[in-house]
């Protein structure tokens, strides 16, 4: 994982410092950092190199402390210590792109598009047809990509490959999510179906895809199983392939740039739900998920969307 150094800072603006997961006294920065990647509730930590006292909390600190916090770094000026952030790449709302973000993520599909075929930096056909092969073929059902306990977690780690190589165009691109559970019609950004060729239903009809009410009760659930049951079938992620229709129903739905912004979706409501109940694990964190060269991490090395080094803005 990537870390974002800050130097000479510590955390201030918080007199109850409610965000604060713990502390580690005798340590050092690598250390730290080992600590935060297995924790994916921490976004960042500081480390002090001289004894420093805060008096809004009251609260000293000694040389080799390190300060966990969880939710978005908030600084002040601290001369004893430095603060370390995990670097990641901010997925924002479709909604909240501007023009020149659409345009670097079209463009980076274009040439994703364009790019040879290649066993190591598989291109835009190679990734939806990874895709199909996991609907269609013997070896792919296996993968429980689909109606399988790997749902989620498959397509956590497709979602990070396909966002990798549209970055090895252009650095500044990411991930965009679509919330059909607020913007009921397609992106019109995304919504002239000629520019990539794909079929979509005429004038979807979203009366069937969830609500805020289903929402707040997928949330609820309180197990991996029957979360990744409910949020994978109706109202969720079927019933939104379906009101768009045509390619999106099919094995070859990557093929449409609205599979990547809606499965952003469902991986931002994953993540949402993990934030709720941290301690809950996939009942099988040390299964390789496949195919590679595309998708070769483990269950458990996808389990926390940060150390993937992606966050939800």
């Amino acid at each position: 994982m990537d870390w974002k150094k800050i130097p000479n800072v510590a955390m201030y603006g918080k007199s109850d410092w409610s965000d604060k997961v713990r502390k580690t006294p005798n340590c050092t920065v690598e250390k730290a950092k080992q600590i935060a990647e297995k924790d994916p509730s921490i976004t960042f930590f500081f480390f002090c190199r001289e004894n420093m006292s805060l008096g809004g909390i009251n609260e000293s600190f000694k040389p080799g402390d390190a300060i966990f916090f969880s939710g978005a770094p908030w600084y002040g000026s601290a001369p004893q210590c430095d603060s370390y952030e995990k670097a990641v790449v901010g997925r924002k709302n479709q909604n909240k792109m501007t023009d020149t973000e659409w345009q670097n993520f079209k463009q980076a599909i274009k040439d994703l598009k364009a790019a040879p075929e290649s066993d190591s930096s598989p291109n835009f056909q190679q990734i939806v047809q990874c895709h199909i092969d996991a609907m269609r073929t013997p070896a792919g059902q296996k993968w429980g990509a689909h109606g399988g306990i790997n749902f989620l977690t498959w397509h956590r780690a497709y979602l990070q490959h396909f966002e990798a190589r549209l970055r090895s165009f252009n650095s500044a691109v990411f991930l965009p999510y679509w919330d059909w559970i607020v913007d009921r019609a397609i992106p019109k950004q995304l919504g002239k179906t000629s520019e990539w060729g794909v079929t979509r239903r005429s004038n979807p009809n979203f009366s069937g895809v969830a609500k805020t009410k289903d929402l707040e009760n997928l949330l609820k659930k309180t197990t991996f199983i029957e979360f990744s049951e409910a949020v994978e079938n109706a109202p969720f992620h079927n019933s939104v392939h379906g009101v768009v229709g045509g390619d999106m129903v099919s094995a070859a739905s990557p093929s449409d740039p609205l599979f990547w912004l809606h499965h952003c979706f469902i991986d931002k409501l994953f993540a949402n739900w993990q934030r709720m109940h941290g301690n809950i694990k996939h009942p099988n964190m040390g299964e390789v998920l496949l195919p590679p060269p595309i998708i070769t991490k483990t269950n458990g090395q996808v389990w926390s969307f940060l150390n993937l080094g992606y966050n939800y803005i």
